[in-house]
């Protein structure tokens, strides 16, 4: 070591005494001998400079003070001066260069390279040092450098000889300091987006002994020990961190006031790392994936991943994870879990959902009309109404409720923000589904999280979504699994012999559940010379040693689900509660029951829930059927207790399940019919006809039976099912004709009837059906008003024109009589008027029908008016409001996303711009048509899309094409039963055969003109009058030709404006 007296005579370690007769050709032939060995600065610890001939240490104030300066600034040559100057401020000139000279030949005897630019600068080589701490910064992360590394720059080293020199020294520990910092913050920052907080709390002690204020270090570490579970410690921190801060400038208060909010008001209760909860190995990239995601998120762009992987491979662990760091950085987490029975559940994680997204800041601003469509998703009606037939509401209801989950949804995202986390997906119902591919391609530009969880790799629908992050866990690698194994077994201050821990990993095929389950068997019973041959073998000999009280609780769990509160658990057993206490303690400490909290801020309570799916499916297992179903009746006693006052429809769904599987057919009956309603009155008529089929399975009194086949019979009816529909019908009368009532009743059945033999080609026996029911004196005003309507249709479409004026008679007569519903009658009139009678008095009427539909807010029936108004517009030439109305129903069916009335009101638009000649506007509507995912089930659509697309064929010259579009043949077209269809169908027939140049046969323009003679009284006449009067002039009938088409034009034709047909 080095020291030094006043005197500046200086001793080496080794004996050497400094020799200051040494010439400057020794001193080089001895630099080359020390050159080899690069000297080494430590400044980080205790801090020296090495050399290849002793070591240089602080207490050598000077010598170690000129080194460090010029291996700190070696960069760049270092001016004489500059150096005399900090080291010797208060010495003369020649004084402090004479010292300078002495002490760089002392240094130089040393073996520290230092060579002279000239006579004012010196320089040392870089390349002969190497430092301690620019090591550090060189590696990849801190977390490579050893923990017990000290990060304190030259501690306790204060040269008082000098000020100059205590303030550059400052100046480098701030500048190194910063370095060091950003480095190990950097680490921080990977380590947090893996979920590596073991390495988070290690570099943030690590920075805050060498910066005890350092904000972000303090945070991280506050941060560590809440993902740990340790809340109180985290908030200590702060605390902490807070009151240094004291009087400081507020902004410096509010990261880690924030912080310490979320942690103890926003962030989900965790239990600390224990039996409750693993650690989470192995998943560290799925992490900085996630944490990726996240940072787009809250830059406002929205994402979604699915989480996919075997049973027990660690989903549900790694999303917990995420929402929880998610939480710390201000990211609220919405969770919904889909259970087995969800299929048959239509909507079930938006039921659960909206109940929480209602509690959210920002809710407050949905308007009430979307409140009152959301209290249709999530609470049940003590009195439903059933709502009259309308052919097409339902589809409307069930849009203004999608519309209504998406108002609130973008209300809680105008202030912060989301993560909705779908656990188990491959459970979950279609349409909930088909809401969530539409959420995800509606929130392209908001922050939203769509994190998914399910066993199977993305197919279906998830298929369909393009920028879906697909994280597919695979199994853990076998240091993983020999980690998580001895985290199990060192908590519980057990060790495993390496045979047997080599065996388990083996066996557990990276399973992290199956490892853990494994690790606690052995705990359980140290039997290492049996080997379990399955996980399911191992659940069942873990469960086969709780006590028969702690068996009974983790079976009443399982059977509860998500409803297995603490008061609950409590009526259901009928347990004193010191047993209760007994058997929640057994069952936690054997890792197997969790309680799951709630969040305050949406009244929700505490809940217990098995550890695993696996884990509740073998303790069921072990239930004979009668205990199963004993333990349904009491679920569904306490949760039926609820239901009348909470009226939640959650809760109605899964009270009615536990009915079921009770065997109490009558309480399940009335349930599910409480369900199927429900369905009406959210607009899924399809789902709540299926729903009343089950509730009949449990109905055996024949008058219920009636009630439940009417309501169905009405569901099928507005989801356009209408073979399934005469099918209940008929039943119904069936059964009428046994309880005495008669099978020919005037009832909505018999409307029901009637269209949907319509709807299904038996015009002609709808027809006269609907004629017997408008001449019966017993039915009703109102119901013979209506299927008067029917009829004026039916006698439309059917050809038979002589007849509309007296059944429209007959109607009128009705008009004066109480109960007749003035819509109907103006319906009726409108469509009369436009057929054959005053078209002022049909515009009234349309007009009037719209203006009371757009009060009475009914969008099925709005729709429905509109497309209907716009034929009497159109008939009377007011192209502008006839395309108007067309246009407002279009716009309606896209705010709803109505796909099936778009398919019906798009085709009017087109057609109707062909008949004005604007082939081009056609084309627009026809290709809009071609995009829509329509029904192709519907004969309607179908025939409609045929026909245009043949017909803009005929105009690109292309009849192969067209022929291609039109697929009807003449044999089928000659006996099409509507005569409007027939002549249609054959018209376009006759062109493509003439455009291909093919010669028209003799049956076929028989066929043609006579369906043409039929129905040239009809709407939409003026393509078929065309082409039968060129098909005619190409057979050389030209005379037949312009009669038949003067006919049509001068007498025949309705409309009142001159055809104009595009060639």
């Amino acid at each position: 070591m080095f020291g030094e007296t006043p005197a500046n005579a200086g001793f080496l370690r080794f004996g050497i005494i400094a020799d200051a007769s040494l010439t400057l050709l020794s001193y080089l032939g001895l630099m080359k001998v020390a050159d080899t060995t690069p000297i080494r600065l430590f400044v980080l610890g205790d801090a020296r400079i090495e050399t290849s001939r002793g070591t240089i240490e602080p207490t050598a104030e000077v010598l170690f003070a000129a080194a460090l300066y010029l291996i700190l600034e070696r960069k760049q040559p270092v001016s004489r001066r500059a150096l005399e100057a900090v080291l010797w401020p208060l010495e003369p000139q020649s004084a402090a260069c004479h010292r300078l000279r002495q002490t760089l030949h002392r240094l130089r005897r040393l073996g520290v390279p230092i060579d002279a630019i000239g006579k004012t600068n010196l320089v040392f080589r870089p390349e002969s040092v190497t430092a301690d701490y620019e090591d550090f910064l060189a590696s990849n992360a801190s977390s490579d450098v050893s923990t017990d590394h000290s990060l304190i720059l030259l501690p306790g080293y204060e040269p008082r000889f000098s000020a100059p020199l205590l303030e550059w020294l400052d100046t480098q520990k701030s500048e190194i300091g910063a370095s060091i910092a950003r480095l190990i913050l950097g680490a921080i920052a990977s380590h947090r987006t893996r979920a590596q907080w073991s390495k988070v709390e290690s570099n943030a002690h690590r920075l805050l002994r060498m910066s005890p204020y350092n904000e972000e270090a303090n945070l991280a570490l506050a941060e560590a020990f809440a993902m740990r579970g340790e809340k109180i410690e985290a908030v200590r921190i702060l605390d902490g961190y807070l009151t240094d801060v004291g009087n400081g400038p507020s902004d410096l208060k509010v990261p880690a006031a924030t912080m310490r909010k979320r942690i103890a008001e926003s962030m989900p209760a965790r239990p600390r790392l224990g039996l409750e909860e693993s650690l989470m190995v192995g998943r560290s990239l799925m992490m900085e994936r996630l944490s990726t995601m996240l940072s787009d998120v809250r830059a406002g762009h929205r994402r979604t991943c699915l989480i996919s992987g075997a049973a027990g491979i660690g989903k549900t662990r790694l999303a917990a994870e995420f929402t929880a760091f998610a939480s710390l950085q201000g990211l609220p987490t919405q969770r919904a879990l889909c259970r087995s029975t969800d299929p048959h559940r239509p909507l079930s994680i938006f039921v659960d959902l909206v109940p929480r997204l209602r509690a959210m800041r920002g809710s407050i601003g949905c308007s009430p009309q979307t409140m009152s469509y959301l209290d249709r998703l999530t609470k049940h009606s003590q009195n439903p109404s059933v709502a009259a037939a309308q052919d097409g509401e339902s589809e409307f209801i069930h849009a203004r409720v999608q519309r209504a989950l998406f108002d609130l949804l973008d209300a809680v995202l105008d202030e912060t923000p989301l993560i909705l986390l779908i656990e188990d997906v491959h459970w979950i119902d279609s349409l909930s589904a088909q809401i969530l591919a539409d959420m995800h391609d509606w929130s392209a530009d908001r922050g939203l999280l769509l994190a998914l969880t399910g066993r199977d790799e993305p197919a279906g629908w998830l298929a369909r979504i393009p920028d879906l992050h697909d994280l597919r866990l695979e199994p853990l690698e076998e240091t993983d699994s020999s980690e998580l194994l001895r985290t199990v077994l060192r908590r519980e201050g057990q060790a495993m012999g390496d045979s047997y821990l080599e065996w388990c990993i083996r066996v557990a095929e990276g399973n992290p559940y199956f490892l853990q389950e494994l690790a606690n068997h052995w705990i359980d019973t140290h039997l290492e010379d049996y080997a379990p041959a399955s996980l399911t073998a191992v659940l069942n000999q873990r469960i086969s040693r709780l006590s028969q009280r702690a068996l009974q609780l983790l079976q009443t769990c399982a059977i509860l689900e998500k409803h297995a509160t603490l008061e609950r658990v409590e009526a259901l057993l009928g347990t004193v509660p010191h047993q209760l206490l007994e058997a929640i303690t057994e069952l936690s400490s054997a890792g197997m029951l969790l309680l799951e909290r709630a969040d305050g801020r949406n009244g929700g309570a505490d809940h217990l829930t098995t550890r695993h799916e696996l884990l509740s499916t073998a303790s069921l297992a072990r239930l004979p059927s009668a205990s199963r179903a004993f333990l349904h009746r009491r679920a569904g006693i306490v949760l039926e207790r609820e239901v009348e006052t909470d009226m939640s429809t959650a809760t109605i769904w899964d009270c009615a399940k536990h009915w079921l599987r009770a065997g109490d057919s009558k309480r399940a009956f009335s349930l599910a019919s409480r369900c199927a309603q429900y369905l009406v009155d959210v607009g899924l008529p399809s789902a709540a006809a299926e729903a009343y089929g089950k509730a009949l399975l449990y109905c055996s009194e024949s008058s219920v039976r009636l009630t439940i086949l009417g309501h169905q019979a009405r569901a099928y009816q507005e989801s356009s099912e209408w073979a399934a529909s005469i099918a209940v019908v008929n039943e119904a009368r069936a059964l009428t004709g046994q309880l005495g009532y008669g099978q020919h009743l005037h009832d909505d059945l018999e409307l029901i009837s009637l269209r949907a033999r319509w709807r299904t080609d038996r015009a002609e026996e709808a027809l006269a059906a609907s004629l017997q029911c408008l001449a019966c004196d017993s039915a009703t005003p109102n119901h013979r008003v209506a299927a008067g309507s029917l009829v004026l249709m039916l006698l439309d479409v059917t050809c038979r024109h002589d007849d509309i004026e007296p059944a429209f008679q007959t109607i009128e007569s009705l008009s004066k009589e109480p109960g007749v519903d003035r819509l109907a009658l103006l319906e009726a009139r409108m469509v009369f008027h436009t057929l054959c009678g005053n078209l002022p008095t049909a515009i009234e009427a349309a007009n009037e029908l719209i203006a009371s539909e757009r009060i009475r807010d009914k969008h099925g029936n709005l729709f429905r008016f509109l497309c209907n108004s716009s034929v009497t517009y159109r008939t009377a030439g007011l192209f502008a409001n006839a395309v108007g109305a067309l246009e407002e129903a279009v716009a309606i069916a896209q705010l709803h996303r109505a796909p099936s009335s778009l398919s019906r009101v798009i085709p009017m638009l087109a057609h109707l711009a062909l008949e004005r000649g604007l082939v081009e506007e056609a084309r627009s509507w026809y290709e809009s048509l071609v995009r829509q995912p329509t029904n192709r089930s519907d004969v309607y659509v179908s025939l409609d899309v045929g026909a245009l697309g043949a017909r803009f064929a005929l105009l690109d010259g292309d009849p192969s094409q067209a022929a291609k579009h039109f697929q009807r043949s003449l044999d089928e077209l000659i006996v099409d039963r509507l005569g409007q269809r027939r002549v249609y169908g054959l018209a376009l027939y006759v062109a493509i055969e003439m455009a291909a140049n093919r010669a028209l046969t003799d049956s076929a323009l028989e066929a043609f003109e006579a369906a043409h003679i039929a129905s040239r009284r009809c709407l939409h006449q003026a393509f078929a009058a065309t082409v039968l009067r060129r098909a005619l002039h190409s057979r050389g009938q030209s005379e037949r030709a312009e009669e038949l088409f003067r006919d049509y034009a001068g007498t025949y034709r309705r409309e009142r404006w001159a055809p104009v047909i595009a060639s």
